[in-house]
């Protein structure tokens, strides 16, 4: 027994050699194994903790349960069963009952009590009938029944507390339902509970009752008890009555005795939360509607939280009270709905009625501000009890209530959330100051930031019972707010703002007005985001847009108009300036033609000292963006200059080192968007033009001279500041670039892009901005911070000059190509599908000259990462050729695919698509079936210096993991290089590719170039893209199940029906009906029902015969 203990020990010691440490458990193990392990145990546990460690007493309780869990396996006789129950009893009630108990650790007393449990699962009723009464008996709580007189004995608080533990450990092993069991355990445990009933849970309720008596009437019947544990067995014993009332009889624990009893813990402050969580249990135990009913009745919960409601108890009281009243209104609310499909009038109402006063109660209960915890419990079963009014008028059923009743219980629940809303007086603002800090709008227009977490999730869930109220009853909704808006907006028109008290009438405080705006948001807000089905008649005209109904037949016009001339604007407070101009970009709408007027007063607000020139930086930096998005949607141009000037001194740069782990750049990715407002301001058209290159001198010139003399003085290279302000130099010349209208495209046409959008001025600083950062580029292409800044500034001054542009790419590329990582490239991939997509055969030229420099990069790339090194560098070549995948799709989808078959890319487009169609296959598959030229002769191939060096950064068999969504993408450009290519003709479908070629001085036309673009395409069909299409669809690894696999086969049915299409009935038959197929085995049956099913079925129908094809 010594050796079993140092065993123990030696175990679970770290700093014990290894080798001795593994022999130890070695040693241990065989203990726990062997026959008669735990009888050793057993020995060595009762010894007690004077003579053996804690560890070993633990370990030997964890080898008894071990015997008592894998007692089917018959390890214990009934002998030992025997043995364990009397042993473990008598160690019990000998040591427990004495100061021992007091030494015991805890985590042997729980574990204990979890061991008995395990015995009591083995041996109840049939071998210990007694469990429940022996230890009732040696704590002292062996009454049979119970009465209201006191106990006649001791009770052995040590004992009764064990006891309980017990008590505990059974409810966690036999009912607790979050424990998953097996069919076998909930049969066994079935049969106890139903034994439990029968015989014991009249005991046990007998000894609660007494227990609860003893601490409630101050009794010495405890004997020397410290208070702690009297307050432990108290709670305890409160928190076993509510589990187990979920499936004990609910008689024994609902009377006379025990009601008055439980109340009166609710004014114990050791015992409140206990007692209140006790009634929650039993009123949330599952029961016949009228049963429910009875049991409320019978409780009288509404009566005793009355008693409570005006300001008894702490806050955590008050969040326990309303849990109660919000789990019994939920209660009532069931009920409800449970009687009302079976149109049972009478308890309809009756349940109806409860849940009406519940709502009463509970808002009598949280009606000080400061219960925001409580609240926020409440809150649910509010949206749940309205929730009845919606299912009422969705069934017609409203007759069940009258108007005025509906009314009134709507009219109570919207004055009391909207006084909830209210800010306090000494809410904590001094985050603001943080120019860093964030004003998002996830909040939905709440401001109160990380200073209140509370507040915020008060206010979100109250904006969800007002969206309710508003769908329900839309003019008590209006009404109400009106009648707060109006007045607060008023009185803020005569006398102001205080800015520093909250609540005060004249001015008038900044709670107040907040709490004005606030209703205007979530009023606005409700108009436009509403469902259909939740808006009034009025605004539901099927031949009138929202917009134009809202500003027809409701308020809000009148309620804007009120805000903007109310000047509330001159409010400094860092809750109202960004919460009115939250509201001004939201409703945009409102500034229509008859209301233009109010465009200037609100565009004045943003450029004064409460919008982008707050003294509070989170508000500044949130308002730069606001104030950008206000001038995306309304008409600015007539106060262009008045912006200019109320911007410009706001434009200087001043780069900071980002602090470790932060995202972005802080501060400067804010004011980006004053510098694309200042690039829409400039570009407005009723600019005059003299003062638009001198604001554009005034704006470009001191950007271009910083960043030019930050570079020719080679600081950059060791000065990471310095190099952060190159960086914001240059994304600060984009956005202004951005804020310039767009060039005009005429897809349709291969005539250049127009810039006549563009004044000459502004064409001459982007001409110049353009140029500075590609010398820039040219310097400084080793760092990526400027290679990140370039293509940000680069694609949108490319956007905005057009052709204009154009001359300028060559260099672009030049520059930027050599130094680009993996992840730089899915950036460029894009940029390049976007210059593709939006100027068409305009950009056929750029796209045909960097094709095959971008594909032999990216193949590079791509073979230089390793995806077994790691899950990111997996991750990293997934996503690069996905990039590269679907660059590739945007050029045909952009009719731009004539680029292929320019003199420079022609010999290189079969070894791109072999490639691709490699990473299509599981790893170390490859196509054997595929022409080793790709399509070329060798001739060919050698004598075109592009194509080799593609070819050599290629690889000869799929690599990495199989990954269905690029086995999807390759199918998907497959598909559509076949849909393109093999046709013997052209169609009215084909001018955008003809314009291409046009521009590219290239012929497509089957009639006049020989049909050399559909007989290279039928080669490379056969050679490659057929076995491939036939190799994915009989590879084990595609699970036809999957999602996945369904995608990859609606792509191989569009690419066959398309062969089909161009290729002609005669080809597809005699090419792989005939040779293909027969040659891959495939029997004559399966091949007609295959190509009868390829030209009869569309393509959803076709990709479902396949899967079964295939399967």
């Amino acid at each position: 027994m010594d050796q079993f203990e140092e065993a123990v020990r030696y175990a679970l010691d770290p700093s014990v050699d290894a080798n001795i440490k593994s022999q130890a458990i070695q040693y241990c193990e065989s203990v726990k194994n062997s026959q008669d392990g735990w009888k050793v145990c057993l020995e060595l546990f009762v010894q007690g903790s004077t003579a053996r460690s804690p560890e070993s007493r633990l370990y030997s309780l964890q080898v008894i349960d071990s015997s008592l869990v894998h007692n089917s396996q018959n390890n214990l006789s009934l002998e030992d069963i025997g043995i364990l129950k009397k042993i473990l009893f008598e160690f019990v009630e000998q040591r427990y009952g004495t100061e021992y108990y007091d030494r015991e650790p805890l985590f042997i007393l729980k574990k204990l009590a979890h061991t008995l449990t395990l015995l009591f699962l083995q041996a109840y009723p049939e071998k210990w009938q007694s469990f429940f009464v022996d230890f009732a008996k040696i704590s002292g709580l062996n009454k049979s029944s119970i009465t209201s007189s006191p106990p006649q004995n001791k009770i052995n608080a040590r004992l009764t507390d064990f006891f309980l533990k017990i008590l505990s450990s059974i409810d966690e092993e036999v009912v607790n339902p979050v424990v998953p069991r097996s069919k076998t355990e909930i049969d066994r445990n079935t049969n106890i509970k139903d034994a439990m009933r029968v015989s014991d849970t009249d005991l046990l309720a007998a000894a609660w009752h007494t227990i609860l008596s003893v601490v409630s009437n101050g009794s010495d019947s405890f004997g020397s008890i410290t208070p702690s544990l009297q307050s432990e067995i108290a709670n305890e014993t409160l928190r076993l009555i509510g589990v187990y009332s979920s499936w004990i009889s609910i008689t024994l624990i609902v009377n006379d005795y025990f009601k008055p009893l439980i109340f009166k813990f609710f004014a114990a402050d050791d015992f409140a939360s206990e007692a209140i969580r006790c009634v929650v249990r039993i009123i949330s135990k599952g029961m016949q509607p009228n049963e429910k009913l009875e049991l409320v009745r019978y409780l009288g919960v509404s009566n005793v939280i009355n008693q409570y409601s005006n300001g008894y108890g702490d806050g955590d009281f008050r969040k326990d009270l309303a849990t109660l009243v919000a789990t019994l209104g939920n209660e009532l609310v069931d009920v409800s709905e449970k009687v009302r499909q079976k149109s049972s009038q009478e308890l309809w109402n009756a349940a109806y009625s409860g849940a009406e006063n519940m709502v009463y109660v509970g808002l009598r209960l949280v009606a000080k501000n400061e219960d925001q915890e409580a609240t926020l419990v409440m809150l649910p079963f509010i949206n749940n009890f309205i929730s009845v009014y919606k299912k009422l008028a969705t069934e017609q059923q409203e007759q069940l209530l009258r108007l005025e009743r509906r009314r009134a219980v709507l009219n109570q629940i919207l004055r009391d959330s909207i006084k909830k809303l209210e800010y306090a007086e000494d809410q904590d603002f001094s985050d603001y100051e943080d120019p860093n800090h964030s004003l998002d709008d996830a909040s939905g227009g709440d401001y109160g930031g990380d200073n209140d977490e509370t507040f915020f999730s008060l206010r979100h869930d109250l904006r969800t019972v007002l969206d309710a109220i508003a769908s329900i009853d839309f003019d008590l909704f209006e009404e109400t707010i009106i009648k707060i808006i109006k007045p607060t907006l008023a009185s803020i028109g005569q006398y102001g703002v205080s800015d520093t008290n909250g609540h005060s009438e004249q001015p008038v405080g900044w709670v107040k007005a907040e709490l004005a705006l606030t209703l205007v948001r979530i009023y606005s807000d409700w108009l436009v985001s509403a469902r259909p089905t939740n808006l009034p008649k009025k605004l539901t005209a099927p031949s009138v847009n929202r917009t134009q109904s809202i500003l027809a037949n409701t308020r809000l016009p009148e309620i804007m108009r009120y805000m903007i001339e109310s000047n509330i604007s001159t409010s400094q407070h860092p809750a109202i300036s960004p919460l009115l101009f939250e509201i001004c970009v939201r409703q945009s709408y409102f500034y229509s033609k008859d209301e233009i007027q109010y465009i200037k007063p609100v565009l004045m607000a943003f450029v004064g000292p409460t919008g982008i020139r707050s003294r509070y930086g989170a508000v500044r930096t949130r308002t730069w963006y606001l104030f950008y998005r206000f001038l995306k949607q309304v008409d600015y141009t007539p106060f262009a200059t008045d912006l200019v000037e109320g911007v410009k001194d706001l434009l200087t740069i001043q780069a900071e080192i980002p602090g470790a782990g932060a995202e972005g750049y802080g501060v400067f990715d804010s004011q980006l968007y004053l510098f694309e407002a200042m690039g829409m301001a400039i570009s407005a058209q009723t600019l005059d033009e003299v003062k638009r290159a001198q604001y554009l001198d005034q704006v470009f010139n001191p950007l271009i001279s910083q960043a030019t003399e930050l570079v020719s003085s080679n600081v950059v290279a060791n000065n990471q500041q310095a190099l952060l302000q190159v960086h914001h130099i240059i994304s600060a010349t984009g956005s202004l670039a951005k804020g310039f209208p767009d060039a005009k495209v005429d897809p349709k046409s291969i005539t250049p892009p127009d810039s006549s959008h563009v004044s000459e001025s502004g064409k001459a600083a982007l001409k110049k901005v353009t140029e500075l950062i590609i010398a820039i580029l040219r310097s400084l292409h080793q760092f990526s911070v400027i290679r990140e800044a370039v293509r940000f500034s680069f694609s949108r001054l490319l956007t905005v000059l057009g052709s204009d542009a154009f001359d300028y790419v060559p260099n672009f590329i030049d520059a930027i190509f050599p130094s680009c990582t993996a992840e730089e490239w899915k950036d460029i991939l894009t940029f390049l599908g976007l210059v593709a997509y939006k100027f068409k055969a305009h950009a056929a030229p750029i796209i045909s000259s960097v094709l095959l420099r971008v594909s032999e990069s990216v193949f590079v790339l791509i073979k230089s990462i390793d995806p077994q090194q790691g899950t990111d560098d997996a991750l990293l070549q997934i996503e690069l050729k996905s990039s590269y995948l679907n660059w590739i799709i945007s050029i045909f989808s952009s009719s731009m695919d004539p680029v292929f078959w320019t003199g420079q890319n022609e010999s290189g487009w079969p070894i791109i698509f072999k490639q691709i169609s490699e990473w299509a296959l599981p790893p170390g598959d490859s196509i054997t079936a595929v022409n080793s030229s790709n399509g070329l002769s060798p001739e060919q191939q050698n004598n075109n210096t592009n194509a080799q060096s593609l070819k050599n950064g290629t690889t000869a068999s799929a690599t990495g993991f199989f990954r269905p969504e690029i086995t999807k993408l390759v199918i998907s450009a497959l598909h559509r290089l076949v849909d393109s290519w093999l046709r013997s003709e052209l169609t009215k479908d084909d001018e955008a590719r003809l314009n291409v070629a046009k521009v590219l001085n290239i012929d497509i036309n089957p009639q006049t170039n020989g049909n050399k673009i559909q007989v290279n395409t039928i080669e490379f069909f056969e050679t490659t893209i057929l076995p491939l299409v036939f190799h994915i669809c009989l590879s084990k690894k595609l699970n036809f199940k999957d999602a996945q696999a369904s995608l990859i086969m609606i792509e191989v049915a569009r690419l066959l029906q398309a062969s089909l299409k161009w290729g002609g009935a005669a080809w597809f038959e005699s090419k792989i009906l005939q040779t293909y197929l027969p040659q891959a085995g495939c029997p004559p049956k399966s091949i007609m029902e295959f190509g009868q099913a390829v030209s009869t079925l569309n393509d959803k129908q076709l990709k479902t015969f396949m899967v079964r094809f295939f399967a």
